[in-house]
């Protein structure tokens, strides 16, 4: 939702009122952070809000715990953790061994297929997709969060630029224009997010003694 928000906000401060609508009957407390990268940053500069987070970051006392519904079998959750850990020291072991079936949670991981940013459509008329509708991604560079504030960021420039130029009242197809050339900016970029993720997810879990060579030797302090 924050990628909404942001838009909105952005709007704002350039004049331009909007409504933002949540599927949801109230706001939702989920999550365990938000990782904001270089990109992040400069993205919440840019609606005037960066200064703001950062003079309040070293307030934050760590994650927020809740009672929430189980989505899957905890027992389940938990035997998959164990099948996963491999060869790990027996206090790590331990730790997951002695954890309560209670406070295992799973959540589903939404994904889509890279080629589908360059064949599908992302927007139509005065509809467009941002955030994690449209480029859903595996969390292994953990930049879901700031790539969708780039979407924002971008797309509140792109409307901006040509509701000040349409003199002919012609507002609808000005919105439809700003958002095809969204679509185009984003088009490349979202590929290679998705890509790029897949592929460092993929090197992390491999069990190959090639890859684990390389991951361990000369991949380990690479910066996606």
């Amino acid at each position: 939702m924050f990628d909404s928000l942001a838009t909105s906000l952005g709007l704002l401060r350039l004049g331009y009122s909007s409504v933002v609508l949540e599927s949801a009957d109230s706001l939702r407390t989920s999550g365990s952070a938000l990782g904001i990268w270089a990109n992040g940053w400069r993205e919440l500069d840019a609606i005037g809000v960066g200064h703001i987070i950062l003079a309040k970051h070293t307030k934050l006392s760590g994650p927020l715990s809740l009672e929430r519904e189980l989505v899957e079998d905890p027992a389940k959750v938990k035997q998959l953790v164990l099948s996963k850990l491999g060869k790990v020291s027996d206090k790590i072991m331990g730790v997951f061994e002695e954890t309560e079936l209670e406070n295992m949670v799973c959540a589903p991981l939404r994904f889509r297929y890279p080629w589908e940013m360059l064949w599908g459509n992302i927007s139509r008329d005065n509809i467009c997709v941002i955030g994690d509708a449209l480029h859903p991604m595996t969390p292994d560079m953990a930049k879901g969060g700031c790539s969708a504030l780039e979407d924002s960021v971008i797309l509140v420039r792109l409307l901006a630029r040509v509701l000040k130029r349409n003199d002919e009242g012609n507002e609808q197809h000005a919105i439809t224009g700003a958002l095809e050339k969204l679509a185009r900016e984003r088009r490349w970029r979202c590929f290679d997010l998705i890509s790029t993720s897949y592929i460092v997810g993929y090197i992390q879990q491999n069990d190959g003694v090639l890859l684990q060579f390389l991951r361990d030797n000369f991949l380990a302090s690479v910066e996606v």
